[in-house]
C-alpha cells in the first residue's frame, strides 16, 4: 500500500542504529543530518551514553516512546538481530544503509532479511541503501555531506553518488521534494516510491535513475 511509505517520507521520530561520535563513520554522518530534522532522534549504540548530545540507548526496545523510521548503519551481521528487533519493537519502516548482501553475492543473508521483514510486517528501503531526504522537514537519513534546498523535483535513484553529484549542483539552481535510495530492493521498488509521490503535494516532476527493475509490468503500469 502507498500509505505504507509515508513514515520513509514523512516521520516525526527516527532511530539510528549504528550512531556514533566517531567522525567518519556513516553512522556519524548520520547523526550530524539529523541534527537539523524537525522529529525526534533516537541514537542506538552499545556502548556510549550519548551521541552528539543526545542520549544514546542500546537497543530500540530501550526506547518507551514509538518510532517511525528506523535506519540502520552496522556491519552486515548484526543486521539480523537488530532487524527482529526492530519486528517486535513495532517498526515498519527501515531503512538499511549496510552493505554486504546480495551486491557481493550474499543471497543468504539477503533472503534472511526478506524473512524477517515478512514475519513482522515491515517495509525495507534497501539493504546497500544511501538513505531518503525530505527537505520540507530537514530530514536526511543519508551520509551526504550536503542537504540541497525545498524544491518540486523528486529523485529516485539506486546510485548514491549520483545524489551527492547531483546535489551539489543544485545549489542556487533548483530544489527537491524527494530524494530516495533504492539499493538492492528487497521490497520498496520504483514503482512503489512513483505510486507514493504521485501523491506528494510537494512534488511535481519525478525523476528515476534506473539500474534495474524488479517488476518491469508493474513499473509500467504505475
Amino acid at each position: 500500500m502507498v500509505s505504507d511509505l509515508e513514515n520513509f517520507f514523512y516521520p516525526k521520530s527516527v532511530a539510528v542504529i549504528g550512531a556514533s561520535n566517531k567522525f567518519g563513520k556513516v553512522g556519524n554522518a548520520l547523526m550530524l543530518n539529523l541534527k537539523r530534522f524537525k522529529g525526534k532522534v533516537f541514537p542506538i549504540n552499545l556502548n556510549e551514553k550519548s551521541i552528539l548530545g543526545i542520549r544514546a540507548y542500546k537497543s530500540v526496545l530501550d526506547v518507551k516512546e514509538k518510532i517511525d523510521l528506523c535506519v540502520i548503519a552496522i556491519p552486515e551481521q548484526g543486521v539480523y538481530p537488530v532487524l527482529e528487533e526492530c519486528g517486535k519493537k513495532g517498526i515498519k519502516s527501515i531503512i538499511i544503509i549496510t552493505a554486504g548482501f546480495s551486491e557481493t553475492g550474499n543471497h543468504e543473508g539477503q533472503k534472511r532479511l526478506i524473512q524477517i521483514s515478512k514475519k513482522y510486517n515491515i517495509r525495507i528501503l534497501g539493504p546497500n541503501n544511501f538513505g531518503n531526504v525530505n527537505p520540507y522537514i530537514s530530514l536526511d537519513t543519508s551520509f551526504s555531506k550536503l542537504t540541497p534546498e525545498k524544491g518540486n523535483i523528486a529523485l529516485i535513484s539506486q546510485s548514491g553518488a549520483l545524489w551527492v553529484y547531483i546535489s551539489q549542483l543544485s545549489l542556487g539552481q533548483f530544489g527537491f521534494s524527494i530524494f530516495s535510495s533504492l539499493g538492492n530492493m528487497i521490497d520498496v521498488d520504483f514503482a512503489d516510491v512513483i505510486e507514493y509521490l504521485n501523491k506528494d503535494k510537494n512534488t511535481k516532476a519525478i525523476v528515476c535513475y534506473i539500474e534495474t527493475l524488479k517488476d518491469g509490468k508493474k513499473f509500467m503500469d504505475v
